[in-house]
């Protein structure tokens, strides 16, 4: 099929015009940066306002919100027993712990700062809530029978350290730390 001049004119344009653009998008790819020279996007609304010295400086406007949060939390820690049992009910729906009073006794002698926060331990103890308190007595006062699981068993009664299960340096050790505190402690039976 053999091509009049005017068709082969035309398929020549069309080739040269699609190299041209092949080429142009080529150089694209290739990374050639190409500056534009917007510097800043118009956003429709939104006046143009100079810069003030807050906005440069974001460190410093979180450094005063936690300023603010901190002076919050500071304010409302409590000054007295009574205040943080209060808070301690309000915030929790129950009574204090027993021997709350010789723990906060404790606490205020060796000058603890957060006294009436008790996240953490509330925390780490809300997977328990839920399990019947025979069950886990129970259960602390066995794991220890098999000395090949490898837990040990730390028992306290009237105020000692009455007996060690499966000794090993972390119950040891746990011993040695509760020691000064022992008299302090209910009946329990730690499992370790």
């Amino acid at each position: 099929m053999a091509l009049d001049r005017g068709q082969r004119r035309f398929f020549l344009f069309v080739v040269v015009t699609g190299l041209i653009i092949l080429l142009f998008h080529l150089s694209l790819l290739s990374g050639t940066d190409m500056r534009s020279s917007v510097k800043k996007i118009p956003i429709p609304g939104l006046k143009n306002k100079p810069e003030s010295d807050s906005s440069k400086s974001h460190l410093s406007n979180e450094e005063q919100e936690v300023m603010k949060l901190f002076r919050i939390y500071d304010e409302s820690r409590s000054k007295t027993f009574k205040e943080t049992v209060a808070k301690y009910r309000r915030k929790y729906g129950r009574h204090p712990p027993p021997k709350f009073v010789e723990w906060y006794k404790f606490a205020r002698d060796r000058n603890v700062y957060n006294i009436d926060d008790f996240e953490q331990v509330m925390d780490d103890l809300r997977p328990f809530w839920g399990v019947d308190p025979a069950i886990l007595r129970s259960q602390a006062a066995h794991l220890h029978a098999n000395e090949n699981d490898g837990i040990s068993g730390i028992h306290i009664r009237s105020g000692k350290v009455w007996k060690l299960s499966n000794a090993n340096w972390r119950a040891e050790i746990m011993q040695t730390m509760i020691e000064p505190y022992v008299k302090h402690l209910p009946d329990m039976d730690i499992a370790r």
